[in-house]
């Protein structure tokens, strides 16, 4: 399938395309915000074979140095991971000799969840020849220029393994490998304006650039870490499996419990993964060990997934029931508000448990004889509380055109669907009817 296609390459001074350039950005970055960084980086490099033995001499007598004093040992500590962070971009620079690479070319991108298209509410994420690029959504709107697409740091790369898909949701942005390995990171730090019990306005700051990928999959603080060293910590993707990332955080602020009663929102990470044409779809909480393990959201009866997105805790499936398409969504799609949380205690998730539901959704009412919609379905946050969602599909308009059909969640009659022509890259109608219902 055609996704992606190759443009003129675009130039600008600002616009990171090669990973030379990458690197360098990310070391001068890094050296620029840490003193023992600045100091390393020094250490490391030098323009003759005296000074390098030198620096090795200093290098040496500064270690032992520090080796004898008791505050020195935390800085000895950080001068290692100053020194493998440095290693790291070094090696980032040569990767594919520093080549020129040519951005994404896409309008937009409209749907999160089609394994190489991703979006959260700050940045659009793509997946173009085995390399990531970013770039910023712009005064609210999801279609930017394509000029602002840079390369985004994958920590992958320096071992040899490269993305295989991506999905991203609120502060959270994570790439599956060859090997079905979830590696997650922060893409942006949320935070409201406070003042003593009164929350004002939403800020987000950009962690684009940081180096804070992880494989490590269960991060309860100390406890993790113990587990991991004598267990596998990764989380896999199931083979065969659709997946989507799911966060609910300072952007959705708030949510409402199974009495209708608004509670303050706090920030819960979840994968979603689910066989196709299976009748339930598995969970997985970096703050519990089991990964998908035991935690199984099961779909009503006689229905057979095809596909899914998750958003804010809002899982939006698309599946057949007796060999008839049918959207259905739920809101209590993570560890907490399935009551499964063995540290909240038993009142508050009686009192505070999400309704564990099945809503059904309407089909879409296609108009045209060249109408059409996929199986790919996006759902994603949009603003605070449960009920900012938009859900849309992929599909082709009246005379054959490219878009999705796109409505609020709480919009729930058919005449809500609404076509909005974009370019998705989708081969035609004709070609796709085996791979899409």
């Amino acid at each position: 399938m055609a996704l992606l296609e190759a443009i003129e390459p675009v130039r600008r001074a600002d616009q990171i395309t090669s990973f030379e350039k990458l690197g360098k950005v990310m070391l001068r970055k890094f050296t620029s915000e840490s003193v023992i960084g600045r100091h390393v980086n020094w250490l490391k490099n030098s323009n003759s074979k005296a000074a390098a033995i030198g620096k090795g001499i200093l290098t040496g007598a500064e270690a032992v140095g520090l080796a004898v004093m008791i505050i020195g040992i935390p800085v000895i500590v950080l001068g290692v991971q100053a020194s493998s962070k440095i290693e790291k971009y070094n090696k980032l620079r040569k990767i594919e000799d520093g080549k020129d690479l040519e951005p994404p070319d896409l309008d937009t991108i409209p749907a999160r969840d089609i394994n190489v298209m991703t979006f959260n509410h700050t940045h659009h994420f793509c997946l173009k020849d085995r390399y990531l690029w970013v770039k910023p959504i712009k005064d609210g709107e999801r279609l930017t220029d394509r000029r602002d697409w840079r390369l985004l740091y994958y920590d992958g790369y320096i071992k040899g393994h490269y993305p295989q898909q991506l999905s991203a949701d609120g502060a959270n942005f994570a790439a599956m490998d060859e090997e079905r390995v979830i590696h997650y990171k922060k893409i942006i730090k949320e935070y409201r304006d406070k003042f003593l019990c009164w929350e004002g306005k939403y800020h987000s700051v950009s962690l684009i650039d940081e180096d804070n990928y992880t494989e490590d999959w269960f991060s309860f603080p100390f406890i993790g870490g113990i587990y991991g060293i004598f267990n596998d910590n990764r989380l896999r993707i199931p083979r065969g499996a659709v997946w989507s990332m799911s966060h609910r955080g300072e952007f959705v602020d708030e949510y409402t419990d199974a009495a209708g009663y608004k509670h303050k929102e706090f920030p819960t990470t979840t994968i979603h993964a689910g066989q196709v044409q299976e009748n339930e779809s598995k969970y997985a909480d970096p703050y519990w060990y089991s990964k998908f393990e035991g935690n199984i959201i099961r779909f009503p009866e006689d229905f057979k997934l095809i596909w899914l997105s998750s958003s804010a805790s809002t899982l939006f499936a698309y599946g057949t029931v007796n060999g008839q398409g049918v959207f259905y969504v739920t809101q209590d799609a993570d560890f907490d508000k399935r009551r499964r949380n063995p540290i909240l205690p038993s009142h508050w998730c009686a009192q505070f448990g999400a309704d564990q539901t099945w809503v059904p959704h309407p089909d879409i009412q296609l108009k045209g004889k060249k109408a059409s919609h996929t199986g790919k379905v996006t759902i994603y946050q949009t603003g605070v509380g449960d009920n900012e969602r938009m859900m849309n599909v992929i599909g082709t308009g009246p005379n054959g055109e490219d878009g999705i059909y796109e409505k609020r969640i709480t919009e729930l009659n058919s005449e809500n669907w609404v076509f909005k022509e974009v370019r998705t890259g989708l081969e035609p109608v004709e070609k796709r009817k085996k791979e899409y219902p």
